[in-house]
């Protein structure tokens, strides 16, 4: 999360209006700290309720479609071009 911080935040103040940039950010950013949680309980349900193979096997299963779906979007900007 750390690597990509910065880039969220010179987003989010190029799309918001200038008076609304700091509430932007701050909102941005409480979602992402609950998502996180969120995710980060989930997780370790799946971890201790189950086993620990299948709460990585989720979360690699979850990282193969964003990636699948990066690419997929990726390839369509070149086809349009």
């Amino acid at each position: 999360m750390a690597s990509t911080e910065g880039i969220s935040k010179a987003l989010l103040s190029n799309i918001a209006p200038r008076s609304a940039t700091a509430t932007a950010i701050g909102f941005y950013t409480g979602w992402n700290s609950i998502c996180a949680l969120i995710a980060s309980v989930v997780t370790g349900f799946i971890f201790y309720k189950f086993s620990p193979g299948l709460a990585l096997s989720i979360s690699a299963a979850g990282s193969l479609l964003v990636a699948i779906y990066l690419l997929n979007i990726k390839s369509e900007k070149i086809d349009q071009s």
